[in-house]
């Protein structure tokens, strides 16, 4: 598949730093995780997570904490603190913003591999970006609050258990 240029100037995050990120990193000490260390289906395969809210850390199972997945809950009612929102898309080297119109997304990662509507008012988007390491990233765009989800993970994991 062919990617846009500006798709290939991204300076996404390594596989290697992603396995080390963790949620509560962000939230600091005093925010309860939910979290499951197996056993249950994330986008990866199976595996386990960090929870907070609607947002996500996940892994696969037998590598317990190496995340390989982030799925941040942007919308108005999340639990997720913007301030924390941004620092998890900064550390992940996407150019993006909460709000963000489908049509900056576009212009960003390049014509989507998918796109389509979603629950009303919505749009669906998946691109396919960064070079070598590259990353299945899905994004939920509100007709009124632009980008609110969020899903970023690692393509070589999906493609193995085929599950997007």
């Amino acid at each position: 598949m062919a990617e846009s240029n500006a798709n290939n100037s991204l300076r996404l995050i390594s596989y290697a730093d992603l396995a080390q990120l963790r949620l509560q990193g962000f939230l600091g000490g005093a925010a309860e995780l939910d979290v499951e260390e197996s056993g249950m289906m994330v986008v990866v395969g199976l595996g386990g997570y960090e929870r907070f809210g609607e947002t996500f850390f996940g892994w696969r199972q037998g590598e317990p904490y190496q995340t390989a997945e982030v799925t941040l809950d942007l919308g108005r009612d999340s639990e997720l603190p913007d301030e924390s929102a941004r620092q998890i898309i900064e550390r992940l080297g996407l150019p993006v913003r909460k709000g963000a119109t489908a049509s900056e997304l576009i212009s960003t990662f390049g014509p989507p591999q998918k796109d389509k509507k979603g629950r009303p008012g919505t749009r669906l988007l998946d691109f396919v970006c960064g070079e070598g390491e590259q990353y299945l990233l899905g994004c939920v765009v509100d007709d009124h609050d632009g980008l609110v989800h969020i899903f970023f993970a690692r393509k070589d994991y999906c493609d193995e258990d085929d599950s997007i």
